[in-house]
């Protein structure tokens, strides 16, 4: 194994054998990478990670049951679907309503992760959240700019003012680092 250091929020972590909480993009679950295509590209990264690294993942999806049953043993991964711990409502706002609670009901998961990577800018805040109350490491990976395309999709005043809170608060925090991560 390799020994790989890591400098996030100005804290030095040594990130072979670490467990690392990797948050998926609000909404998506193993099934939606599965049903689009891109289960095998999204899940070969973190795989090869795991073993150049030994880094243990622990998939937060916003699924059910079935993500687990989707990863086959190739994957050394532990999977916590969010809709196990919260009842998922056929209403969108109320589901929103329900992710700011999600850092309390993933409590007894979160006390066991070193840091906490948030998949892409939708659904940072529960990462934030997690951050902020168990003083966990956060990192990022955007790529898909939520504020600059809900401009040019014309999307409603008031979602690409929250898109445009959101990002000034994660940029202003410095919670971005960058787009990728190259380890050696």
């Amino acid at each position: 194994m390799f020994s790989t250091l890591l400098i996030i929020n100005n804290i030095l972590i040594n990130i072979s054998n670490v467990n690392i909480g990797f948050f998926f993009t609000y909404g998506y679950s193993l099934k939606t990478w599965k049903d689009s295509g891109n289960i095998s590209r999204e899940l070969q990264i973190l795989k090869l990670l795991s073993e150049k690294y030994d880094i243990n993942f622990t998939l937060f999806t916003y699924g059910d049951l079935s993500d687990v049953e989707i990863i086959n043993q190739n994957y050394n991964f532990k999977i916590i679907p969010i809709y196990t711990k919260i009842k998922k409502s056929n209403s969108k706002l109320i589901n929103y309503l329900k992710s700011f609670f999600i850092s309390y009901k993933l409590k007894n998961e979160i006390k066991n992760i070193d840091i906490i990577h948030q998949h892409q800018l939708h659904g940072s805040w529960v990462t934030i959240l997690i951050k902020l109350i168990f003083k966990k490491p956060l990192l990022i990976r955007t790529g898909y700019d939520m504020f600059l395309f809900s401009k040019f999709e014309n999307k409603n005043k008031f979602i690409i003012f929250l898109y445009k809170l959101l990002t000034s608060i994660l940029y202003n925090f410095k919670y971005i680092h960058h787009k990728y991560i190259k380890l050696y």
